[in-house]
């Protein structure tokens, strides 16, 4: 998935931004995850004006993106700065943010640990803590609701009609007619059945409906479980069965390719003006007197027709364009279109 890092410079409290970085790249490798850009602050005290820039980025290239960032005290110098801008980021259509930390991943909870264990502003941290954990133990929402639910008035998930009727239509579609991840993407976008920010539908916000135990009535926050918390959209049987489809169509993962994919993010397709994305594909067969045979085929393809299944497939093989040497500033390679520096090949 496309990764846009986030790390900042506080005058030499936690990690450098090397180590930052170093952080975010591991994190990538982990998950097999590109990292398209990297926003950098320096401690400017309670302000994060690379922060800000990464929603100004996010309205212009859509949704589909993991906002990572090494920890959630560099999200602000004081508890409720951090916390204020968590809250607000789920307002942005991005699918997630996330720390790099793999033991602490989710940023609340990570900002509440982090702040509690500081000597300066505990008790302040403290008070919010528990105000917080109270409202999760009380099944109230906190951030955004996910699509199929909206915040009533006594702060409890309700669900939203129209809404909970694309989110019953996307588990019939996967568990009784047997359509993919993509093909349902693909489904919705071509019925003009838009998400709740009037986007199109991509895998991975098809995948995550599919994986959310909060259309079984569940609520889950902090690391606890609140059964029975609100009205389910599906019936836990249907849930079962989605989860057992999408156990059966898992494949281990792979490590990622050590080479990296030049263009990645830069080329635009020619055919609908999204970004193209580095792509490896894996084959095997048997040659005619039994060897086995294996062949990994890397290519640029576009990233409407990867997420939102809504873009006739353009691909371009990726060794041939990593490889070339151009001398202008603005290329047209078949389904390639892209306007960029001279890259440095």
């Amino acid at each position: 998935m496309r990764v846009l890092g986030y790390i900042c410079e506080s005058d030499g409290r936690g990690l450098s931004l090397d180590e930052q970085r170093a952080a975010l790249a591991s994190f990538c490798e982990r998950g097999n995850h590109s990292l398209i850009e990297t926003f950098v602050d320096h401690d400017t005290d309670r302000e994060r004006p690379q922060f800000d820039a990464i929603g100004e980025y996010l309205k212009v290239s859509g949704d589909g993106f993991l906002v990572v960032c090494a920890g959630s005290e560099y999200l602000g110098s004081e508890l409720s700065d951090a916390l204020v801008r968590i809250l607000e980021f789920d307002a942005l259509p991005v699918h997630q943010l996330l720390c790099a930390d793999i033991d602490q991943p989710d940023p609340l909870h990570s900002a509440l640990a982090y702040w509690t264990k500081q000597n300066i502003g505990m008790d302040r941290g403290e008070k919010i803590r528990e105000a917080m954990l109270a409202k999760a133990v009380r099944g109230e929402g906190l951030g955004k609701p996910p699509y199929g639910y909206e915040v009533g008035r006594d702060g409890r998930l309700q669900i939203q009609k129209e809404e909970a009727r694309v989110v019953q239509r996307i588990y019939q579609l996967y568990t009784k007619q047997g359509q993919g991840i993509r093909t349902i993407a693909r489904t919705l976008n071509e019925s003009a059945t838009k998400t709740r920010r009037g986007r199109p539908w991509s895998m991975v916000t098809i995948r995550d409906i599919l994986r959310n135990r909060m259309y079984l009535g569940t609520y889950s926050r902090f690391g606890m479980l609140v059964p029975g918390n609100h009205t389910p959209i599906v019936t836990r049987e249907v849930y079962r069965e989605a989860q057992a489809v999408m156990q059966s169509k898992s494949r281990p993962r792979r490590p990622a390719q050590s080479e990296p994919f030049l263009l990645s993010g830069m080329a635009q397709c020619k055919s609908c003006g999204n970004r193209m994305i580095g792509v490896a594909r894996r084959q095997s067969w048997k040659r005619k007197d039994g060897e086995p045979m294996q062949q990994i085929y890397r290519y640029y393809q576009c990233q409407s027709r990867t997420n939102h299944s809504i873009c006739r497939f353009h691909t371009w093989r990726a060794r041939p364009v990593n490889g070339s040497r151009f001398a202008a500033t603005s290329y047209r390679l078949g389904p390639l279109l892209f306007s960029a520096p001279k890259p440095q090949l």
